[in-house]
């Protein structure tokens, strides 16, 4: 009968560890009134995706195990190369779009905006 309340005891601890103990990170707003001396921003520019990728959420035949799991796999890799096809003649670039997006809306904020490419070994480029 002990072993079994110190059992119960330890899986409401593992219970109560795994809901209660994720962390997170604050968001803090960028308060511009106390930050009047920032006027250049230096965006480090994220290395471009090779490919745009497809993942398909919740695909039925994730329900039907390693199997299902193969077949969603599968598929998923032929529609990312079909659309990384169709993409290609486009010569279309998400990273690219948005950091323009980006350099306009600071700029219009009235920020110099400086664009830094960094390599993989953390070497400005």
């Amino acid at each position: 009968m002990f072993a079994l309340r110190k059992l119960q005891l330890l899986l409401l601890a593992c219970v109560f560890v795994f809901f209660a103990g994720c962390a997170s990170v604050e968001k803090q707003a960028f308060y511009r009134a106390a930050n009047k001396t920032i006027k250049s921003i230096t965006i480090l520019e994220p290395t471009p995706a090779k490919g745009f990728g497809v993942l398909v959420l919740n695909h039925p035949a994730l329900g039907f195990g390693l199997i299902g799991a193969t077949i969603s796999a599968t598929e998923m890799k032929v529609k990312s190369t079909a659309f990384d096809d169709a993409m290609k003649p486009l010569n279309w670039s998400l990273t690219d779009d948005l950091t323009q997006q980006l350099l306009a809306a600071l700029r219009a904020d009235g920020y110099e905006v400086k664009r830094a490419k960094v390599d993989r070994n953390g070497r400005l480029a």
